[in-house]
């Protein structure tokens, strides 16, 4: 069910300049097994890179295969991206991945089990103060993420989910068994609706049926359209900060779906008219600069049907933006103002 980091993923450009340093000649590798985890000394923001190299989820969703390889291909190109921060102002870890054991036709799901695998992970992580980034895998991830968040942060607090998708996920489980399409009404089932905060950013309406609306309704999910973030107005800034205002905590996930396909062809299931990177990089930076934010993901990268590596790119420009929030905090660090 695990595999401990690959340190053949990580090279890339070596330059003689000084302060040119790239992720590859920064990053730790340590296994979850070990007892690094807890003896490392590292500055106190340490961010912990785990993948999810499960696509089960997929596959019971009728999507296309191939997410179980998303996580090395997305840390191989993460390796060569340069570094704009002192390391000894935070650190990166490759804890490896995590896996789906065949299903035997038992009575317990093995994609159930590895997600509670990574959510007892996910718990020990942020309790040992690492900064989790799950890399997909199919988006199934998300229930097991968030179980594992919702485990450390302290009773009665409220966090919120914010999640970048084409689709809400809220299906319910057939027969019992989850998959890609289910994750967010499995945690609204677990947690209970009254503890159930989610903001779906670029909702596609052809893909999600009237049914899927009405049960959005139902659990009180606030959600913005993709055609209303092609450009990003105040209007949409303000339904995100009245979110995030209200929350203790936050969990943002991504699902490379909700970007436009000629920007993510590499997915388990294609958006001819999704988000446009450039578009959506305001929002990003406000909520991945947000000190409310305890935890991020990406899901859904698929390689095989990836094209001249640019989802593998997106992906990995998602994480280094995240990590290089992390430690900046500064909405004008990157430039692209947000507007008024």
């Amino acid at each position: 069910m695990y595999t401990p980091p690959d340190i053949n993923l990580w090279h890339g450009r070596i330059d003689n300049e000084a302060d040119s340093l790239r992720l590859h000649q920064v990053i730790h590798l340590v296994d979850l097994n070990s007892s690094q985890t807890n003896n490392m000394e590292s500055p106190d923001k340490k961010a912990a890179l785990l993948g999810f190299a499960c696509d089960e989820g997929v596959r019971r969703n009728q999507g296309r295969l191939g997410a179980r390889f998303g996580p090395n291909a997305a840390k191989q190109k993460l390796a060569n991206y340069c570094i704009h921060f002192n390391p000894d102002d935070i650190a990166l870890f490759d804890m490896g991945n995590i896996h789906c054991e065949n299903f035997d036709n038992s009575k317990e799901d093995p994609l159930l089990n590895s997600q509670n695998y990574l959510s007892q992970n996910i718990e020990q992580l942020l309790k040992k103060n690492y900064f989790p980034i799950v890399i997909g895998g199919g988006h199934e991830l998300a229930l097991g993420h968030f179980l594992g968040l919702y485990q450390f942060i302290p009773p009665h607090s409220k966090i919120g989910i914010i999640n970048f998708d084409a689709h809400f996920d809220l299906r319910s489980t057939i027969d019992g068994f989850g998959n890609s399409g289910t994750p967010f009404w499995q945690i609204a089932q677990q947690i209970g609706a009254e503890n159930f905060h989610y903001l779906c950013l670029g909702i596609q309406i052809s893909t999600n049926s009237q049914a899927l609306f009405k049960t959005a309704e139902s659990l009180s999910v606030q959600y913005i359209e993709a055609q209303d973030l092609y450009y990003p107005q105040p209007q949409q800034f303000k339904i995100m900060e009245q979110f995030t205002q209200s929350m203790d905590y936050l969990y943002l996930s991504i699902c490379l779906d909700s970007f436009a396909s000629c920007y993510a062809p590499g997915v388990s299931a294609p958006n001819c008219c999704g988000l446009i990177p450039q578009m959506i990089f305001p929002l990003l930076k406000t909520i991945m600069s947000d000190p409310k934010l305890i935890a991020f993901d990406v899901a859904e990268f698929c390689p095989a049907y990836d094209i001249n590596e640019q989802t593998a790119q997106l992906a990995a420009w998602l994480i280094w933006l995240q990590v290089h929030f992390l430690i900046t905090h500064k909405h004008d660090s990157l430039g692209m103002k947000i507007p008024s």
